[in-house]
């Protein structure tokens, strides 16, 4: 089986539109092609924590990946959040 991947960003609407070919050989000498096709929205860093910030969650710590490391160039982003307490 072989695998193609092609990547399209779309940077007004920050979307990665992504497909992936399957080409799967048989013994008979026959093949078959079919595709995988995915949009993926891109959030960027400030829009990412504007949008905790007004959903109403205060931003705990960034985080640049699941291995707790700080965010910086290079790594991805964690935001670790928390619901803010209804006021009485």
């Amino acid at each position: 089986m072989l695998l193609y991947t092609t990547r399209r960003y779309d940077q007004i609407e920050q979307l990665q539109h992504i497909t992936w070919t399957h080409e799967k050989f048989f013994e008979t000498g026959e093949n078959e092609r079919y595709l995988t096709k995915l949009d993926m929205h891109i959030f960027f860093p400030r829009g990412l924590q504007f949008l905790f910030l007004a959903s109403g969650f205060s931003i705990e710590a960034i985080y640049g990946g699941y291995d707790w490391k700080p965010f910086g160039k290079g790594t991805r982003q964690i935001v670790v959040g928390r619901k803010r307490k209804m006021q009485a």
